[in-house]
């Protein structure tokens, strides 16, 4: 086949979109397919060292003029596609797709509305209220134009059943959503790292920094818990409050942060770690769990989302209620306390990590996008 890939993040970004879409892209070629992946994200242009094509745009002034680029180049890339995979540029993809007359598939990591709502301050809803209950006129927009282009994908790739009902709720036919669970996928190893915190404990954290994901209450913990020291990975529009925060704590000296890292210094700093925390309001199926698990930490996170399909409490990890402050000190507490339970829950973290194989992640993702080629009404 060939496959156009829109990527609204591809490295050097961070976070789960940008780790998957190299990792699938590089996969799908291994199989023989021809792909060529399109983002705006910021780079070196079509000399990346990837074994596929990579276009880069450049990103004009303004945010109209950035959806005309990427739909001019989304048509011109896509001529000669079997099948758009949209990673993000959910929009322009759709058009781009409409114009073409060809298919597309969708992968539906969370809710667009939801995140420019809030983003833009026109709700203060969680992400399942708001599913129900986000009003006002300028709400209502976001959410017809997600649905309408998750309605015009031929299949919609979800990463977590639970995602998978919220696509159903926004008018998606159920056979057409499809649920692949994310994988960890082959990366080079970077070799062992050295935390730059020697206390007895250190938690891992972060991804991509942003509100929903909390880490000001883990820092803010952290001040009961002498023996904690936090380092938090990778990069987003919150790093700077929270290292506000730190300083304002005092705790210089016990939180650090790493900024962007690649997929393989991201998995060796999780290695080196005691526990992974991810204090999040909302996940979808967060990939950083999935690595965590990989290398062998027990996780403590919130029961957001899809993340109790990957964290069971009391086997590889602690899930806590959202938003439940007092739950998650306490666990945090008991995971610092005892080198014994991290130890359990990290034979269950390596056993649990087995249930998510990229291998599989690569057939079921490759055989979506075929039945999603062949013409409509041929089965």
């Amino acid at each position: 086949m060939k496959i156009l890939i829109a990527a609204g993040n591809f490295p050097p970004d961070v976070g789960g979109p940008a780790t998957y879409v190299p990792a699938m892209a590089a996969a799908l070629t291994r199989k023989g397919h021809h792909i060529t992946v399109y983002t705006r994200s910021k780079g070196s242009g079509i000399a990346d060292k990837f074994p596929f094509q990579v276009v880069r745009e450049r990103s004009g002034v303004g945010r109209l003029r950035n959806v005309r680029l990427t739909l001019k180049a989304l048509v011109e890339l896509g001529r000669d596609a079997d099948v758009l995979y949209l990673n993000c540029l959910d929009f322009e993809g759709a058009v781009a797709a409409s114009i073409l007359g060809k298919p597309s598939v969708q992968k539906v990591v969370g809710d667009f509305a939801w995140e420019r709502a809030r983003s833009w301050g026109w709700t203060g809803s969680g992400f399942d209220e708001f599913q129900a209950n986000g009003r006002g006129i300028r709400v209502r927009g976001l959410k017809a134009l997600r649905c309408w282009w998750s309605r015009k994908a031929r299949k919609v790739i979800v990463p977590s059943r639970y995602l998978g009902n919220v696509v159903a709720g926004w008018g998606v036919p159920r056979k057409r959503i499809v649920v692949i669970h994310n994988a960890p996928g082959p990366i080079p190893d970077a070799g062992p790292v050295e935390l730059p915190i020697r206390t007895p404990v250190r938690a891992i954290a972060g991804g991509r920094l942003v509100a929903h994901k909390r880490v000001d209450i883990l820092i803010q913990a952290a001040t009961a818990l002498p023996s904690l020291g936090v380092i938090v990975l990778g990069d987003g529009p919150e790093r700077g409050n929270l290292e506000a925060l730190t300083r304002a704590l005092g705790l210089e000296d016990r939180v650090r942060f790493t900024g962007s890292l690649t997929p393989a210094e991201t998995r060796a700093y999780l290695a080196a770690g005691d526990l992974f925390v991810l204090n999040s309001t909302y996940e979808g199926l967060p990939h950083i769990v999935l690595e965590a698990l990989t290398a062998g930490i027990p996780v403590l996170a919130t029961s957001a989302g899809g993340t109790p399909e990957a964290v069971e409490d009391g086997v590889n990890g602690r899930l806590v209620p959202v938003s439940d402050d007092r739950a998650f000190r306490e666990a945090l507490a008991e995971l610092v306390a005892s080198a014994s339970r991290r130890a359990s829950l990290s034979a269950g973290a390596r056993t649990s990590a087995a249930r998510f194989g990229f291998d599989r992640m690569i057939e079921l993702t490759e055989s979506c996008l075929e039945a999603a080629a062949r013409p409509a009404g041929s089965g």
